[in-house]
């Protein structure tokens, strides 16, 4: 259910962290879900278990799970669409940026936009 992408400069446990609040935007993990243990999760991954305790810790604290002791960790929120979107919005807002004062002409991150759109991952 979770893949980890080593080659993004992303730190692990956001990937971990953002695909959960994608998976809760989505419905794919809905309310009192139980997220897979730490150690479950970690061995599935092939990462350290402490980057896994890192990010239910930081979900948790952001209000999108809880944890019961020796049970383990769940979806305490539904419906964090509109969160997710406006984050990745700023994301793009910023690569955006980085874009223009590099001096790469709109036309060309048009383009790039219609390309991903229409051929997905595989441009």
């Amino acid at each position: 259910m979770f893949l980890i992408n080593s080659k993004d400069d992303t730190p692990v446990y956001i990937q971990l962290q953002q695909q959960v609040l994608e998976y809760i935007a989505k419905g794919i993990l809905v309310k009192d879900d139980q997220l897979p243990s730490v150690r479950m999760l970690s061995k599935q991954l092939g990462i350290n278990p402490n980057t896994v305790a890192k990010a239910y810790a930081n979900l948790e604290m952001q209000g999108y799970v809880y944890t019961i002791p020796a049970k383990g960790v769940f979806v305490k929120e539904e419906g964090v669409w509109d969160e997710v979107f406006e984050k990745r919005m700023d994301e793009m807002k910023q690569k955006v940026m980085d874009c223009r004062n590099m001096g790469i002409e709109k036309e060309k991150l048009m383009q790039l936009i219609e390309k991903i759109y229409k051929e997905g991952d595989s441009c």
